[in-house]
């Protein structure tokens, strides 16, 4: 029984997709507000359609979540590495073809290469965002874009072929993610290798394909953080190797991609600083020599014409300031009506600081084991396994997007799945898988939950408390509690 829910998602898949096709001659005519209606074209809905479309989203979310448990029960079954393979190309292409969600970013990714195309830096210059499928269309001017060079220079590839036509440059877009997803895949499998742990490669990749939020995610919404995430991993099994020269220009690809491998930069750093011994040093420091020239490289192509002085990072740093769905944001304005009524204009300053620095005092404690071994690890005075630096990055960028990341999106646990996964197959902890298993499928309670108070009450329902404390808490809750589980072992989970 279990093996057959393990394909309860395709029931989904097929009922969105069939819905969508039926869009598409609006669809590629630019005449179709799915995004407003999801997963119909004209806005706004009556009261059956709203019913309809609620009850579409929550058999599909509710398909994609059965299906991704039993799954995880089930990766291993050798007995069904063949029809996992059919299953996984057949969702791969209803995925691909299924309208995207409730998300403008593709919009944002038309309108960014365009923008390029017409010769202006979408850094520094103004340009228009043109939100297309919503009704009424939204069009409004921006200054600053939100990711790396390297992501600019492909949208405005892809905006050369896609004849100036944002459906047609979205499905580009999904065939290229196809790819890189696809070969995230492959990059984890080869990481499983390395760690000597024997899982058949077609079940693997099967098995990974078929992650539900990374479907849904990734081939309808759009959302591209598998880019960043090919680099990091590729960097990990570089510094598997000791191949340092590799490891740099890999992370600044990465960053140049979403900024975001930054945060796991450190660890890499006291990797290197670990193999460089007395013996090593000549042959550590030509490496990271040879290393660092190539990722100048790098960053002067791609910068190159873009680069216009650090207020090309505006945009980020104010971004970073936004608070929505994370715990900060729960604490914060659960708190708010108490600090203003207790301090009036200065609110803000003592919350914020409060907040923060409680947050920061908790990572720093559920971190400890770690952050002494990286002291240890500086002194010379310890080692760590190649494994255990696998574990380090994976539990620090799970503190990091848990507790410290202002704003929360559901994609943003993409971030999480293929550390998760090789750290997991490596010491299969009950406890981490249990913890893995939740994050893989607990984000995508997020669209039914907003759908309903969209349709009921015609408001969006982020930045709303009621539904940020209950998001938040659906979703960090028990990993957290397990985190700390784990913490109160040292994080040995073999």
């Amino acid at each position: 029984m279990n093996k057959f829910l393990s394909y309860a998602g395709l029931v989904g898949w097929l009922l969105v997709a069939i819905f969508s096709a039926a869009l598409y001659s609006a669809y590629f005519k630019i005449n179709c507000a799915f995004m407003s209606s999801w997963i119909f074209c004209h806005t706004p809905l009556s009261g059956n359609l709203k019913l309809v479309s609620f009850g579409l989203i929550f058999i599909f979310i509710a398909s994609l979540i059965v299906s991704g448990y039993f799954l995880w029960k089930n990766h291993q079954a050798e007995l069904l590495k063949k029809s996992w393979l059919v299953l996984a190309g057949i969702s791969v292409f209803l995925a691909i073809i299924t309208v995207p969600f409730g998300s403008s970013d593709t919009s944002y990714y038309f309108s960014a290469g365009k923008a390029m195309q017409n010769n202006l830096n979408p850094f520094v210059d103004e340009w228009i965002f043109k939100r297309d499928f919503v009704s009424p269309v939204r069009v409004e001017p921006v200054v600053g874009f939100s990711y790396g060079p390297i992501m600019a220079v492909i949208f405005k590839d892809l905006y050369k072929i896609s004849f100036d036509n944002p459906a047609v440059f979205i499905v580009l877009w999904k065939l290229f993610l196809t790819a890189i997803l696809i070969l995230v895949g492959w990059v984890v499998y080869r990481l499983l290798e390395i760690q000597e742990i024997k899982i058949s490669r077609s079940v693997f990749l099967s098995f990974w394909i078929l992650q539900p939020l990374l479907l849904f995610e990734v081939l309808v919404n759009g959302h591209f953080d598998v880019a960043w995430l090919l680099c990091v991993l590729l960097a990990i099994w570089a510094a598997w190797r000791s191949k340092w020269w590799l490891v740099i220009p890999l992370l600044v690809i990465g960053v140049w991609v979403k900024f975001l491998p930054i945060l796991v930069a450190p660890f890499f750093v006291v990797w290197w600083w670990q193999e460089t011994t007395v013996l090593t040093w000549k042959k550590q420091l030509s490496q990271a020599l040879v290393g660092s020239l190539l990722s100048i490289a790098i960053t002067i192509f791609y910068w190159h014409g873009l680069w216009q002085g650090f207020k090309v990072f505006d945009l980020i740093a104010m971004q970073s300031k936004w608070a929505a769905d994370s715990v900060f944001a729960v604490i914060y304005y659960s708190l708010k009506p108490l600090f203003v009524w207790l301090l009036h204009d200065r609110a803000h300053w003592f919350l914020t600081r409060l907040v923060q620095g409680g947050l920061l005092a908790l990572m720093i404690y559920l971190f400890w084991p770690y952050l002494k071994k990286i002291v240890l690890i500086l002194l010379k005075k310890y080692t760590m396994t190649a494994e255990s630096y696998l574990q380090m990055i994976f539990f620090g960028l799970f503190l990091y997007l848990s507790l410290w990341q202002k704003s929360f999106w559901p994609w943003y646990v993409a971030w999480l799945i293929p550390l998760g996964i090789l750290v997991y197959e490596r010491s299969r902890n009950i406890l981490l898988g249990r913890a893995l298993v939740w994050l893989s499928l607990s984000p995508l309670v997020f669209y039914p939950l907003w759908l309903f108070n969209w349709y009921v009450r015609g408001t969006d329902a982020v930045g709303e408390l009621w539904f940020e404390q209950l998001f938040v808490m659906l979703v960090w809750a028990y990993p957290l509690y397990i985190f700390y589980k784990l913490r109160k072992m040292d994080f040995k989970l073999e």
